[in-house]
């Protein structure tokens, strides 16, 4: 029998890369327009913008199965040893 892959969902990279680009956006646009508030801009850009695109990126692009389900039983992740004993007809 075929093993069964549940990747992560491209979509919720996307939304969480549309939600950092307005905070990356105002970050950039502080930097630009307001020489006195740069410390506001980095913080926008530093805590906020940055590691979500970064996070969303990878949630997007990683293809590594989150939940595998085969007749050796269901691994949750990339440990292959932590896995659930069972058959598919026991399921």
């Amino acid at each position: 029998m075929n093993e069964i892959n549940i990747c992560k969902s491209v979509w919720k990279g996307v939304r969480l890369i549309l939600l950092s680009l307005p905070f990356l956006a105002c970050g950039i646009f502080l930097l630009i327009k307001d020489p006195e508030g740069r410390l506001q801009a980095w913080l926008a850009i530093g805590f906020l913008g940055l590691p979500g695109l970064l996070a969303g990126l990878y949630i997007a692009l990683d293809r590594t199965p989150e939940v595998t389900i085969s007749e050796e039983g269901i691994t949750y992740g990339r440990r292959k040893k932590d896995s659930l004993p069972g058959t598919i007809s026991q399921i």
